[in-house]
């Protein structure tokens, strides 16, 4: 009788060790996984990992952090609402959309490949709707060829909104009439302030654009501004103002445009084989520190102002 109690009692904590290990409990870790081999009716701790991004977030409590424990992670398009940082060092591409949408919280997205492999969904790689600041660092974002392909869409809603890309590769977004890289569209009255740092931003339609009816105060440094189809670098709109510093533009239809009463600053650049290298129209600026390489376009276009250097 005694063996049958003990053997009863065994079964019946394995059932609860089971029935634990399939909870998905809503904001429960700081650190959960994700995992080509999980579930996501799991409990996405490291041992026991969900199969999609989205379900590891599910589980993340606010201000901690997801993680992928190998390759293969399922399909997930997500809605990020909360503070959280998803890191998937060592994983393999990942077909994963994100929208950004929750007051005051800050993102952070790294080692991330978020690629449309069909290159015709109607979305953005990533869509920046609402938050106070999203860290965007050694990702790889391409293919986002639909209507709304976008790499980047950086639309703060209100407030003051930071975007910081730092050492990612953007390619091959948008198609032949809409679409690109990074578009930065504050609503009007916001601010988005805006830096991209040691980033690739090849093959689109458009690379950089600023055009919002809110204010934008964007730094280009140390990136590689090339191939693509119209605009390397464009701004359009008297509250849109770009510094470009260190970085090399080449091989675009046009290399760097202000219009509409914007403003862009360019120091120690190279704006060299593109079709057009500048052009400023309707009221916008372009201003040298007089350190830049203008030469080698088809028509280099002038600097409208010089900076001088203190």
């Amino acid at each position: 009788m005694r063996m049958t109690k003990i053997v009863l009692v065994l079964a019946s904590l394995a059932l609860m060790s089971g029935a634990a290990s399939a909870a998905h409990v809503l904001n429960s870790n700081y650190h959960s996984y994700a995992s080509g081999s999980g579930n996501d009716l799991n409990p996405c701790t490291f041992l026991s990992p969900c199969l999609t991004l989205f379900g590891a977030y599910e589980t993340t409590v606010a201000g901690g952090e997801v993680h992928c424990s190998d390759s293969g992670i399922g399909t997930s398009n997500m809605t990020i609402s909360k503070n959280i940082t998803i890191d998937c060092a060592g994983a393999s591409a990942g077909q994963w959309f994100f929208v950004i949408n929750g007051a005051n919280i800050v993102v952070t997205l790294r080692n991330i490949s978020i690629i449309d492999f069909a290159g015709g969904v109607a979305v953005p790689g990533i869509d920046f709707q609402n938050g106070a600041a999203l860290f965007v660092e050694n990702c790889a974002i391409e293919r986002f060829r639909g209507d709304e392909g976008v790499g980047i869409n950086f639309s703060p809603a209100s407030g003051v909104a930071k975007l910081h890309v730092t050492n990612c590769v953007i390619k091959t977004n948008g198609n032949a009439s809409t679409g690109g890289g990074i578009y930065i569209q504050p609503a009007a009255g916001a601010v988005a302030d805006v830096t991209i740092d040691r980033t690739q931003i090849q093959n689109n339609r458009i690379g950089i654009f600023a055009n919002g009816a809110g204010t934008t105060r964007g730094v280009v440094r140390s990136s590689v501004v090339s191939g693509n189809a119209t605009w390397g670098i464009g701004a359009q709109g008297a509250r849109s103002s770009l510094m470009i510093e260190n970085t090399n533009v080449s091989g675009n239809q046009v290399g760097i445009v202000a219009k509409n009463s914007a403003s862009v600053v360019v120091s120690r650049s190279s704006i060299v084989f593109n079709r057009t290298g500048l052009s400023a129209s309707a009221g916008g600026t372009l201003s040298t520190y007089k350190n830049n390489d203008l030469n080698g376009n088809t028509a280099d276009g002038v600097f409208t102002a010089t900076v001088v250097q203190h």
